[in-house]
């Protein structure tokens, strides 16, 4: 099976790549910035915008994981869609589209309307969505969470970390993803949310990673609407904080019902020992 990866050098494409690589499969990638896994054995340099080059061959399936942060959200979808008809015109007709669970929860965030917006055409042409929770493993926004876990003495939890939290672990994600390629015929349908059924709570989460790095943590509790107005202060005086009312926003819409597609379940115990390592060990 041969597969092309848009976003190359992001957390989830290099980690797709060198699982499908594993299972045979020969991987190229689209990247804008040098790419160092060795999973691939062809990288395409493109700017995310700019038109693609030319590729001599088709691929069994298309996967879109490019997004630049750096970018508005009207740019994000206007350069992901023009990659996804491009490579349409050149015979590709399977694609999947990695989107993110806040699409369906009604988050504000500049990264959610985008990946709304990109859905529309993944939807028309009746390409694949895939929706992942928050993605637990060494990199991405969950390397963040690690990060101030292993740094600091204190964290704050707003509403005391009350908040639900849809999480899926970077090797369940990937498993997914290949089944899905490998068993298109079995798919019920063209859209997927990829969450553990038990969605542990924000506090629980931080606790049990501070277990896990073997880190002695103060938690302190703080009102939302505090921690909003202070946010919201320091943004007006052109601050960088770390945190936005944007982030607090989705903070507050991350907690809402809904279905997974997933129908099993993991301990955070479990996830954490499978997608992550422990303080005293290095990654290969």
């Amino acid at each position: 099976m041969t597969v092309l990866i848009t976003g190359a050098s992001g957390f989830i494409a290099k980690h797709l790549a060198s699982f499908l690589k594993q299972k045979g499969c020969l991987v190229d990638g689209v990247s804008s910035t040098g790419v160092t896994s060795d999973a691939y054995c062809r990288i395409y340099t493109c700017t995310l915008g700019k038109a693609l080059p030319l590729m001599s061959d088709t691929y069994d399936w298309i996967i879109h994981g490019a997004y630049d942060h750096t970018a508005s959200a009207e740019s994000n979808t206007q350069a992901t869609l023009l990659w996804a008809e491009s490579l349409l015109r050149q015979g590709n007709t399977r694609q999947i589209f990695l989107s993110t669970i806040g699409v369906v929860s009604g988050n504000t965030s500049m990264y959610a309307r985008s990946k709304a917006d990109a859905e529309k055409w993944f939807k028309e042409h009746q390409m694949y969505i895939v929706r992942p929770g928050l993605v637990v493993g060494e990199g991405g926004l969950f390397a963040k969470i690690i990060k101030k876990v292993r740094t600091f003495p204190f964290l704050p939890l707003i509403d005391g970390g009350k908040q639900k939290m849809k999480l899926i672990g970077i090797e369940d994600l990937l498993v997914f993803i290949d089944t899905l390629m490998i068993d298109e015929q079995s798919a019920s349908k063209h859209e997927y949310n990829l969450f553990y059924t038990s969605e542990p709570s924000l506090s629980e989460v931080l606790r049990q990673l501070a277990k896990f790095y073997k880190r002695t943590i103060l938690f302190l509790f703080i009102p939302f609407g505090l921690v909003y107005a202070l946010v919201w202060m320091i943004e007006k005086l052109h601050l960088n904080l770390g945190i936005s009312t944007v982030n607090l926003q989705g903070l507050k819409q991350n907690d809402f019902t809904m279905n997974s597609d997933i129908a099993y379940d993991r301990t955070l115990s479990e996830v954490f020992q499978k997608n992550l390592l422990h303080q005293e060990t290095t990654r290969a």
